[in-house]
């Protein structure tokens, strides 16, 4: 089915707030797209008149997909009144998350609708004429599995179709960015896509930094050949979907936006960009400001300004006033850094989930094997320095693959030597000791919960060995146990899914559903599961967020899931939390979901009452990137 759990139905099970919300969003993105570029006559619209895309960075499972298809159909319907006779769509979708876009089963059994007239009916498009034409789009679906499918691609797709693919088989690129091109023997269709889709475009992060655009390894990375595809489609509209547009560094949030503007041409998006370098700047200076009290909140107070109210108070050297178009500025807030970055970039946010600590403490023994084992830790290659955090990681979660990580380097006489330290070491301790203090405190937090209608506990798990040996130890516990993992092939994947939804119908007993990488991103978990353990952490919170969002989902509330991390005692375990914290709390605030003083409690440390007075006079400082009803033009407003 298109979109199984959205277009299923199924969307009954969002809240109407929520529903409301998602058509929101969906009808300020189509704004973006269709609106903004048409006033090219009037002078206060000459920053908007080049923008050809839009960033979807709802949370993780905030209703982009929905929202894409509302887009997506209320386009095309333009194009039918228009009297446009072409009318293609490439969506680009890893394999693992594609059949949500994929089109199968869609003819009505017995006196059901089949899914789209269901989706139709909740857009407002119920006209028999309209259902006809959408269903003719995505029965006209191309998927194109690999680089080679290209080459007769311009044979095989109509005037009005869907291409589907993925990044992995779009074909390899030569040039950077704005010259990036498709090898010519692979024929890519040159001015035919309308609209161009990109899911899970957090991706294309890589390379944000122009140095490594000239590293050859990433000649074919996902920002090349995105480029490449905008590239040969100048006048296609864009639409990236990510709930995770950057983690590490505010630059990968500035790499997306970018490409809203393939063709580099002056507006909205440059302003944004070089508003986001800025304010970058000048947050980062705050850190290390050590003067007075009285300056320190002149300077919180500029920024504040230029955040929510004039961009133009920290961008030097500017030309020209950047305003936005009288028709947008119909609130408080005018011409703010959020304003702006608004413009282009819609984000609904989620009630935030409670996480919970299981603190499993090693005793003596168990301690110093764990010293033992982590000293044994080191190189002099300075390739091999990256993956010793990936090895503490290991030696926290995963024995087997730590054990062979150690036994395989064996390139000199010290590593050698190390090597049968480190057997000596399992022989006196046994190599599970770690391992097993961490399984009980897993097994301890899920006999902790109480059954309810969803009894699927969800277990993330990095190592696909400590999965397997997971769920070897939960069967002798005699728990009913599923995995899903990179190995399996993708009908066993789905046939998983299926499985857990009828097991969690028939049985009163509780289910241990052990999930690796491969089931971040893309599935729904909500339809059994309400529960996440978190068996591992990770540096990064897009990660864990993406992680979450498999359950915290359409009719699963915040108040009703229940999140664990299991944490070793003063092992790496407690160092990764901390820096995904701290990662988390930067992030957050980028994105709108944190105030300045929560961020502020760590960096700037003096007097409390003083605190909470500078505090006080900025408490209204964020960046808010919520849709906004107000913000919508008249023809728009008829939608809501």
């Amino acid at each position: 089915m298109l979109i199984k759990n959205i277009l299923s139905g199924k969307t009954n099970q969002i809240s109407k707030p929520i529903l409301l919300k998602q058509r929101l969003a969906a009808s300020m993105a189509w704004q973006i797209l269709n609106i903004y570029p048409s006033k090219n006559n009037d002078n206060n619209w000459k920053y908007y008149n080049n923008l050809n895309g839009v960033l979807l960075a709802d949370e993780v499972g905030g209703g982009k997909t929905f929202e894409a298809l509302s887009i997506l159909t209320k386009t095309y319907f333009k194009y039918l009144e228009n009297g446009k006779r072409n009318f293609r769509v490439l969506i680009i979708a890893n394999p693992a998350i594609r059949s949500k876009w994929e089109w199968r089963d869609v003819e009505p059994k017995g006196n059901n609708e089949c899914d789209l007239e269901k989706f139709l009916k909740q857009t407002n498009f119920k006209n028999q004429y309209y259902f006809d034409k959408i269903s003719d789009l995505f029965e006209n679906e191309t998927l194109v599995r690999s680089k080679n499918s290209w080459k007769d691609i311009n044979k095989r797709i109509k005037n009005k179709c869907i291409v589907l693919t993925s990044v992995q088989a779009l074909p390899t690129t030569q040039g950077r960015k704005n010259d990036a091109e498709f090898k010519r023997k692979f024929k890519f269709p040159y001015n035919k896509f309308d609209l161009v889709i990109a899911d899970e475009a957090h991706i294309v992060k890589s390379g944000y930094l122009q140095t490594n655009e000239d590293i050859s390894a990433v000649s074919g990375s996902a920002v090349r050949r995105l480029f490449a595809v905008l590239n040969s489609n100048p006048k296609a509209k864009i639409m990236l979907l990510t709930a995770t547009p950057f983690h590490n560094n505010v630059h990968e949030l500035i790499q997306m936006i970018s490409i809203l503007d393939h063709k580099n041409d002056s507006g909205v998006v440059s302003i944004v960009k070089k508003g986001l370098e800025e304010f970058n700047t000048a947050f980062n200076n705050l850190k290390t400001f050590t003067e007075s009290t009285e300056e320190f909140k002149l300077k919180l107070n500029n920024l504040y300004k230029a955040t929510n109210n004039d961009i133009n108070r920290f961008i030097e050297n500017k030309v020209e006033k950047y305003s936005r178009p009288k028709e947008l500025r119909k609130s408080g807030q005018k011409d703010g850094l959020d304003d702006f970055l608004r413009d282009i970039m819609i984000r609904n946010r989620k009630e935030k989930l409670t996480e919970k600590i299981s603190l499993a403490v090693l005793n003596e023994k168990e301690k110093l094997n764990y010293l033992l084992l982590r000293d044994l830790i080191q190189t002099k290659d300075e390739d091999a320095k990256k993956m010793i955090s990936l090895q503490l990681c290991q030696l926290v979660s995963n024995p087997e693959s730590f054990n062979k990580s150690l036994i395989n380097k064996r390139k000199n006489k010290d590593e050698s030597r190390r090597s049968n330290i480190h057997s000596d070491i399992i022989k006196y301790f046994k190599d599970d000791l770690i391992y097993k203090r961490k399984y009980r405190s897993l097994l301890k937090t899920i006999e902790s919960f109480q059954l309810n209608k969803k009894k699927v506990i969800t277990i993330f798990c990095r190592f696909i060995p400590a999965i397997e040996r997971l769920q070897k130890d939960f069967k002798k516990d005699n728990y009913h146990v599923e995995i899903l993992h990179g190995k399996m092939k993708l009908v066993d994947r789905i046939t998983t899914l299926e499985r857990l939804k009828g097991l969690n119908k028939k049985t009163q007993k509780k289910i241990i559903f052990v999930v690796s990488q491969v089931g971040y991103e893309g599935l729904d978990f909500d339809e059994f599961s309400n529960t996440i353990i978190h068996y591992d952490s990770h540096y990064n919170p897009a990660v864990i967020s993406q992680r979450n969002g498999r359950v915290y989902r359409r009719g699963n509330k915040a108040s009703d899931i229940n999140v664990y991390h299991i944490i070793l005692s003063e092992t790496y375990d407690q160092r990764i939390k901390f820096i995904e914290e701290e990662k988390r709390k930067m992030k957050d605030f980028y994105l709108g979901d944190s105030n300045l003083e929560s961020l502020f409690d760590k960096i700037y440390n003096q007097d409390p009452a003083k605190k909470k007075e500078m505090f006080n006079t900025l408490k209204k400082f964020r960046i808010d990137l919520q849709p906004r009803k107000q913000y919508l033009l008249p023809i728009m407003k008829r939608e809501i």
